[in-house]
């Protein structure tokens, strides 16, 4: 086989496989919406009307964390949407969470404490910098300790006692 017959194969090849990974993409990218289809998203949305129209103008539910019921945002998914007083209060936790981490790695606390949120979900085995901090599995782990609803107003005692009368 010449030079010439050498680019010239060469060239057909990576066309081909060019072609190759655009249908493979198309068909990922099909599948991805079926599978998207069947399962509904997850996360925090701010509930303002103005938003979910952006969202979703038609009304789905298929690009929002909540379904509709009757044209409006369904009651009973109320916790897939915040007023701007609960993001800043997500937003004062992150802050608070972020210059915590800052100050103990400026005062040396840098052990390895992986977060594991369950049997058999140790994130140490798809980690890059495992080979760093060596991390035996078992040791100084920390499991997932969150209240219910971390960013729900506190009540107050007024609050609690009418509750109980």
């Amino acid at each position: 086989m010449t030079y010439k017959e050498k680019v010239a194969w060469l060239q057909r090849y990576l066309k081909a496989r060019e072609k190759a990974n655009f249908l493979g993409g198309c068909v990922q990218e099909m599948e991805a919406e079926a599978q998207g289809m069947r399962t509904r998203l997850d996360g925090l949305v701010r509930d303002e009307q103005k938003v979910f129209d952006a969202m979703d103008a038609d009304e789905t539910g298929r690009y929002l964390p909540f379904g509709y019921r009757n044209g409006v945002p369904s009651p009973s998914q109320k916790d897939k949407r915040a007023d701007i007083a609960k993001l800043n209060r997500i937003q004062l936790h992150l802050d608070d969470l972020v210059t915590q981490m800052g100050q103990q790695l400026y005062d040396g606390q840098i052990a390895a404490e992986p977060l594991v949120a369950g049997a058999g979900r140790n994130p140490c085995i798809w980690c890059d910098y495992s080979f760093i901090c060596c991390h035996e599995t078992g040791l100084g782990e920390r499991a997932l300790e969150a209240p219910a609803k971390p960013f729900e107003p506190e009540e107050t005692e007024n609050e609690k006692e009418g509750e109980q009368a």
